[in-house]
């Protein structure tokens, strides 16, 4: 027997009849869902802040100007007070030595040798005595003339003067006590020679 070949039958085709009420249905299930993701990126910006103080410094200089008369007159008052201050010291000195001086004359009446040791201490103290005051009153007066007129050539003229001032007035001083010195030694020499004779006579 010869073999059949097999035939596979084509599947019929039949058309499908589908209502609305059963397309709605299949719609509703066929709805595609869309899902919107929104990304949210926060971006953190760190704003620096930077303060500058600045500090503002003022110098204020002030410029004292002192006219020429104002000098002058400070000079002048100055070596005034000095001048009058000495006198007065080398006054009360002078009667000091001449009283000092007779009284030695008196009560010493031999003994010559001690009359010229005081005298040398007398001078000696005397000059200590008129240099201390004098350097005094020109310190006192010129640290016064510094607050006052805070001017160095003011200073300068100042001392200036006061040293011509002290150096006259201690070379015064030691002539005048030399002098009242050689008086009374001759006095007292005069003195001492007439008590001796007297003495002899007797």
């Amino acid at each position: 027997m010869l073999a059949t070949p097999s035939v596979t039958p084509e599947p019929s085709c039949h058309p499908v009849f589908i209502d609305q009420s059963t397309l709605a249905r299949v719609k509703v299930g066929l709805r595609t869902t869309t899902t919107t993701t929104t990304a949210t990126t926060t971006v953190a910006i760190n704003i620096k802040t930077t303060t500058t103080a600045t500090t503002t410094t003022t110098t204020t200089t002030t410029t004292t100007t002192t006219s020429t008369s104002v000098v002058v007159v400070v000079v002048v008052v100055v070596v005034v007070v000095v001048v009058v201050v000495v006198v007065v010291v080398v006054v009360v000195v002078v009667v000091v030595v001449i009283v000092i001086e007779a009284t030695v004359a008196v009560v010493v009446v031999t003994a010559v040798d001690v009359v010229e040791l005081v005298v040398v201490v007398e001078v000696i103290v005397v000059v200590v005595v008129v240099v201390v005051v004098v350097v005094v009153v020109v310190v006192v007066i010129v640290v016064v003339v510094v607050k006052l007129l805070e001017i160095v050539e003011v200073v300068v003229t100042v001392v200036v003067v006061l040293i011509m001032v002290v150096v006259v007035v201690v070379v015064i001083v030691v002539v005048v006590i030399s002098n009242i010195s050689v008086i009374t030694r001759s006095e007292t020499a005069e003195f001492s020679e007439e008590g001796r004779e007297g003495c002899a006579c007797v």
